[in-house]
């Protein structure tokens, strides 16, 4: 008999190349040794994380950007359970994402033994599918399955259990070939597009809302040649931001108007295209769009189909291959003038109103100045934004333009805080080329900043970027705007020297006064290609997103009145 014996976790491993992984995000434990053990021999980068959070926080991002499924091994018991938000946020995002946890042998089932623990039920509410291998022979088809339901459909993640015995059992070579291709999908059928283009070419006031899934399924082609035909104005959300650039005479940014005034516009709009995403609290619960407009749905998600829309035209398949017969439909077609440049005059009165706001002798340390530089920088240098929460992060989700698709990553849903740095991480593995630029608060930062050190192990080079207030801002800004200056409560920080920290892990840290010393600082650092933190301070000013929190909770505390 063979000294080393072929092992069902080389099955593991070699299925997963097979499928096309060639990187893992990971944290070592003993219940995935095996695993590991095969993985060490085999041309897979192993990016290993300081906790599980993080790891799968990192293959969130590499998910969406490298539009591929991410790939995460971690431990059992607390290992696994570490992973629950960050699934949670995985779900919300959209991304195709496996993880695969190791757990303990199958004889210590119900014993009491060392982290046992119900993986499927920790993670039933945060995936689309999970799994238990018990047996060596079934880990091949579970892989490749869970690897078809991560990709098709609403794209998301899954999670595949495997004990620590079935992982160290001897087995045969394997001898199967694998199947990595993924199941089409095609668009919906040619009558719903026909009536789709007929309702855009009768309508005064027509509009696209781009989602993820529009971006996750490669339909930046298929927009721009839509927009660029007819002039449809385009708003965008999620990882859709910049699947046409903010500077196209057809893209008026974000489709939230709690961010975007421009947004307020969507109320006026007769005929409006939700393509790839569901019509969520980001979109009022449909309360953005007016009670007379007609809304045409289209997503891969069945169950969120005209969910929160009146008058509604509801199309199941695949966003990208809409579009594109979408404008193959309308090739003839160009929108009135007179309502894109209705859009485009209210975009000329925000740019207004942000420089007023900017004046003044504080703007170098006003939060939105600080963004606008940043903007300046990133935009120069085609950088990829990895955006945690947080008040300052509001202002530069304002000001930020996005000049092209893929560069730009965002909490989702779940509004996970902290999530910044890791999906920076992952980003920067999925496209090594693009400088990567994190976004974070002073309070957020403190979730992850041990990746740091891993951004240095891995030799991954990214620019973190904190804006310091010494508070949680909004919960801060909510609370004096709702209660009454002075109610701040819980929310303080202390001043920490984040650059110090910074390079304890081994990373560059540097600390600047205001945003005019914060381009230079930045330019350097994207120069550098070393992992970087630049802390500046700025104000504690709401942004637009608070102010309008604010006064919807005071109106609720008055009655609706």
């Amino acid at each position: 008999m063979s000294q080393n014996p072929r092992r069902a976790a080389d099955d593991i491993v070699d299925t997963l190349t097979a499928l096309g992984t060639r990187d893992i995000f990971t944290l070592c434990g003993n219940h995935v040794l095996p695993i590991q053990e095969a993985l060490r021999t085999r041309d897979v980068r192993m990016i290993a994380m300081r906790s599980e959070a993080s790891a799968v926080m990192a293959a969130d991002a590499y998910g969406r950007i490298a539009r591929r499924v991410g790939v995460v091994v971690v431990t059992g018991g607390p290992g696994m359970s570490n992973t629950v938000t960050a699934l949670l946020t995985a779900h919300g995002n959209r991304s195709p994402l496996v993880v695969i946890s190791g757990e303990p042998e199958q004889s210590n089932d119900g014993r009491g033994g060392q982290q046992e623990t119900d993986h499927l039920g920790l993670s039933a509410p945060a995936v689309k599918w999970h799994r238990a291998v018990r047996r060596p022979d079934h880990v091949e088809e579970t892989l490749v399955e869970a690897f078809r339901v991560a990709q098709t459909g609403r794209t998301g993640p899954v999670h595949v259990t495997i004990p620590l015995d079935v992982q160290r059992e001897p087995v045969d070579a394997l001898d199967s070939a694998v199947d990595a291709a993924t199941v089409a999908t095609g668009g919906p059928p040619p009558e719903f597009v026909r009536a789709a283009a007929d309702l855009v070419r009768s309508a005064v006031r027509p509009v696209l809302v781009a989602g993820a899934g529009l971006w996750q399924a490669g339909g930046e082609d298929a927009v721009a040649r839509l927009a660029g035909t007819t002039g449809l104005p385009v708003f965008t959300l999620d990882s859709a931001r910049g699947i046409i650039a903010d500077s196209s005479p057809s893209a008026f940014g974000y489709a939230d108007r709690s961010l975007n005034v421009v947004a307020e516009s969507l109320t006026e709009a007769d005929v409006v295209l939700v393509v790839g995403r569901s019509i969520d609290f980001r979109l009022g619960l449909g309360a953005a769009f007016s009670e007379r407009a007609t809304v045409v749905h289209v997503d891969t998600d069945l169950a969120a189909l005209g969910r929160n829309a009146r008058h509604v035209r509801a199309g199941l398949g695949d966003p990208a291959v809409f579009v594109a017969d979408l404008a193959d439909a309308l090739r003839d077609h160009r929108v009135d003038r007179a309502w894109p440049a209705r859009l485009e005059a209210a975009r000329k009165d925000k740019t207004r109103q942000l420089a007023a706001t900017l004046e003044g002798p504080g703007r170098l340390n006003h939060p939105g100045e600080v963004a606008r530089t940043i903007g300046l920088v990133g935009s120069a240098h085609k950088a990829i934004y990895a955006l945690d929460c947080g008040e300052f992060v509001q202002w530069c989700r304002q000001v930020i333009p996005c000049e092209g698709p893929g560069r730009w990553l965002r909490l989702g849903p779940q509004s996970t805080c902290g999530a910044g740095l890791p999906f920076g991480l992952g980003a920067k593995v999925a496209s090594p080329d693009s400088p990567l630029i994190v976004i974070a608060g002073d309070g957020g930062i403190g979730y992850h900043i041990t990746e740091l050190e891993t951004a240095v192990r891995h030799d991954i080079p990214l620019v973190v970027v904190v804006g310091e207030d010494q508070g949680w801002g909004i919960e801060r800004n909510l609370q004096n705007g709702i209660y009454g200056e002075g109610a701040e409560y819980t929310t303080q920080l202390n001043a920490v020297r984040l650059p110090q920290v910074a390079e304890g892990f081994g990373a560059r840290g540097v600390q600047v006064d205001d945003a005019q010393a914060l381009g230079d600082a930045l330019k350097d650092a994207l120069a550098q290609q070393k992992p970087t933190l630049i802390q500046v301070p700025v104000q504690t000013v709401p942004s637009t997103l608070t102010l309008g929190m604010i006064r919807r909770e005071r109106t609720a505390l008055r009655g609706g009145r």
